[in-house]
């Protein structure tokens, strides 16, 4: 990322665009998983945040009825977090290989967060600071043992950014992953649903 000293608005628009899979993606900004710019230059708080995530604001609710595995429902956000989906939902845990959205929307339904990745070529070192974040929330006393929360985190190919997070009609974007931003999201919208 170059100066952005007096930079217009639109700039910061501009960034939002890029950080959220723009024409050009967002990965231009993130090495390694970290936000990359040039020796000696430092970005503004707001360049910063538009950058590493972009919560949207509370999603259109598309339903929630239980539909056939054939066809596959569609969603209108990226990714999905409210639709019609299959009547038996995913346990809520970690997953190393994708989950079909119609079991994911199901437990979304019952007040899960889904955190979703997609990582080509790998990244090791932010599924473990993931893990790492679900396993600090609390104990959700309505869980039964061995489930201690109701979150889910898999990888997603079909994903068009690296990093995303899913409750019942919000969504968390983002160019890689953030600890602090996942966590307070996952507080923000944990067990909060139609179910």
């Amino acid at each position: 990322v170059r100066g952005e000293a007096n930079r217009p608005a639109l700039w910061d628009g501009r960034l939002h665009e890029l950080a959220n899979g723009g024409e050009d993606g967002g990965d231009d900004f993130i090495v390694d998983g970290e936000l990359s710019v040039e020796p000696g230059f430092e970005l503004g708080e707001t360049t910063r945040q538009f950058l590493v995530r972009s919560e949207h604001p509370a999603q259109l609710d598309e339903g929630a009825n239980h539909v056939a595995c054939s066809p596959l429902p569609t969603y209108a956000t990226k990714p999905p977090s409210s639709g019609n989906h299959y009547g038996t939902w995913s346990d809520y845990k970690t997953y190393t290989t994708p989950v079909p959205w119609g079991h994911l929307m199901h437990s979304l339904e019952h007040g899960a967060v889904v955190i979703v990745y997609n990582c080509p070529g790998g990244c090791p070192s932010e599924v473990a600071a993931a893990q790492t974040m679900i396993d600090a929330l609390p104990v959700d006393a309505d869980c039964v043992a061995p489930t201690k929360r109701r979150v889910i985190l898999a990888p997603d190919p079909t994903l068009d950014v690296r990093w995303a997070a899913t409750a019942w009609t919000w969504t968390l974007r983002s160019p890689c992953f953030d600890a602090p931003a996942f966590s307070k999201f996952t507080t923000d919208h944990y067990a909060k649903t139609v179910e």
